[in-house]
This record gives C-alpha cells, sequence and structure tokens, in this order.
C-alpha cells in the first residue's frame, strides 16, 4: 500500500524517472493479474467447480479486472481497519433497531 502513495508522489517530486514509475505500475498490475488468474487455474483444476465455459471465462474477466481499482480499495480498507485497531476504536457505532416494517415516519 506504502508503494501506492510513495511511487507517485516520488515522481512528482522528479526523484524518480518516468520509466521507472511506468515499469512499477506495470509490474504491479501484471503480478496482481497473474496471481488473481493462477489462483482460478489451481481452484478450477482441484475442484471443477464452473461445468460451462462461458461461467469460467467471466471470471477470468473478472479476476482481471479486480485489479484495476478494487484491489487498491480492499487495501485502504485494510489499512483503516488495522489504524482503528491501533488505537483500540472498536465501536461499531450507533445502532438503531427499526423492526420488520422499517423505520417509523
Amino acid at each position: 500500500m506504502l508503494g501506492y502513495v510513495l511511487i507517485p508522489t516520488f515522481w512528482l517530486l522528479g526523484i524518480l524517472s518516468t520509466e521507472y514509475l511506468l515499469a512499477f505500475t506495470s509490474l504491479v498490475f501484471t503480478y496482481g493479474v497473474c496471481v488473481s488468474v493462477c489462483s482460478l487455474v489451481l481452484e478450477e483444476a482441484e475442484l471443477q467447480r464452473f461445468p460451462r465455459a462461458r461461467d469460467l471465462a467471466l471470471l477470468t474477466a473478472v479476476a482481471v479486472i479486480e485489479n484495476f481499482g478494487y484491489r487498491q480499495l480492499n487495501n485502504l480498507w485494510r489499512v483503516k481497519g488495522w489504524w482503528q485497531y491501533l488505537r483500540a476504536d472498536q465501536s461499531w457505532g450507533e445502532m438503531t433497531r427499526t423492526g420488520l416494517t422499517g423505520p417509523k415516519k
């Protein structure tokens, strides 16, 4: 997660070259796609949960797409959770019960 912040910052400050920025970005996304697709291949080889090729193709597409935004958002949520844990902030906040009929008007 720190690399997502520091690498562009260093590039904006002129500490890193554009070639290194592009290489780092390419490497991060390529590695993420490889991990996602390889884990999908291993799971399918072992469990064979998807009998239709269309379902497997859709799942492969989602495994590729998740690396462009969702994975970074997930990392942000993890850092936020760790920060709350380290601060001992383990409250859920105010939970108001509404019942089965919904909120009263």
